[in-house]
This record gives C-alpha cells, sequence and structure tokens, in this order.
C-alpha cells in the first residue's frame, strides 16, 4: 500500500471486467499530477451522462 501512496506503483483494472468507462475514469483519477485529475464536479457530470444512459437503456428495453 505504501508503494501506490509514494506513486511507484498504480492499481489497474485489466484483472476485471471493468467497463472501459470506469477503467477511463479510475486512470484519470490516479494521475501523479494532482493538476491532471478531474475536478469532482467532472466526475459528477461523468456519472451523471453515465446514469442518465443507462436510465434511458433500460427504458427502452422495457418497451
Amino acid at each position: 500500500m505504501s508503494k501506490v501512496t509514494v506513486g511507484e506503483i498504480r492499481p489497474t483494472f485489466e484483472q476485471y471486467e471493468t467497463p472501459v468507462w470506469v477503467r477511463d475514469l479510475g486512470m484519470q483519477c490516479m494521475a501523479a499530477d494532482p493538476n491532471d485529475r478531474p475536478t469532482s464536479m467532472s466526475v459528477t457530470s461523468i456519472l451523471q451522462r453515465v446514469k442518465m444512459q443507462h436510465y434511458l437503456t433500460e427504458s427502452t428495453v422495457q418497451r
């Protein structure tokens, strides 16, 4: 865990069946330079967009 904290290693998502958007967002959030990380507002926007897409897909399937 200490190696992750000091930036020597980074967690990966490859061993899991993680959706691409989750992997991309996770990697952005773990950027070594804090200035390269998304803002909380940006993360919220992404999550809301994905939620809406999921909702629209589900409502279309149920018809």
